[in-house]
């Protein structure tokens, strides 16, 4: 699998280099008892598709959000200063000069480079909130910009704590190898991590890793 020779190319590089959907209204964030994984925030509405003892299939529909890019070798290198840009947007770095509330995950699309001393791209997001999606209010700063992910179908694999890169590709390469086995077919060209707590929630963290199906 494609993805796998990524995943094991991005390992290496932590320790040498490391819509065709109408907009229409905006979709109701789920909350629903144990789901509600986003404690409390908007997020991202989505639909469980299948579920096993290893990843969980989720349907996502067309979704809005502000987001920011950078180049390096891991995403520790660029992570503090993408979620600066977007945090000083919602906090009225924007052409309306208003606070706009905070959303969850934090995902971060991740585009890996073609061998073990080369870059990757990382594109990071936060959701807008769903009364901003059919007119979002405009970033000043020319590196934030709004974008939309098409619906798609994503494998999901969690876990705790504190993530760090090396968490996130040792997640990602064990959801890889499960879906590998199980013969299913992805989108091998980039991932997504996602986090969904602030710096000063300490227990119950939840991190996420996404793989697109093809």
């Amino acid at each position: 699998m494609a993805l796998l020779h990524h995943v094991a190319a991005l390992l290496v590089s932590v320790t040498v280099c490391l819509g065709t959907e109408r907009a229409g209204v905006p979709p109701v964030a789920i909350s629903s008892g144990s789901r509600d994984i986003c404690k409390g925030l908007e997020c991202p509405q989505f639909t469980v598709l299948n579920t096993t003892d290893k990843w969980e299939l989720r349907h996502y529909p067309l979704t809005k959000w502000v987001a920011t890019n950078a180049t390096a070798m891991n995403k520790q290198e660029v992570g503090r200063t993408m979620f600066r840009r977007l945090f000083q947007y919602i906090s009225g770095a924007n052409a309306a000069n208003v606070n706009i509330d905070m959303t969850a995950p934090v995902a971060t699309k991740a585009i890996p480079g073609q061998g073990p001393n080369c870059e990757s791209e990382f594109i990071m997001h936060f959701m807008l909130p769903f009364t901003y999606w059919q007119n979002p209010i405009l970033p000043t700063n020319p590196a934030v910009y709004i974008v939309q992910t098409p619906p798609m179908d994503v494998y999901v694999r969690h876990f705790g704590g504190f993530a760090t890169d090396d968490d996130y590709l040792e997640n990602l390469a064990t959801l890889s190898t499960d879906l590998s086995t199980a013969e299913i077919a992805v989108e091998g060209s980039f991932f997504f991590m996602a986090g969904y707590d602030g710096p000063y929630t300490f227990i119950n963290r939840r991190n996420e890793v996404w793989i697109v199906k093809q």
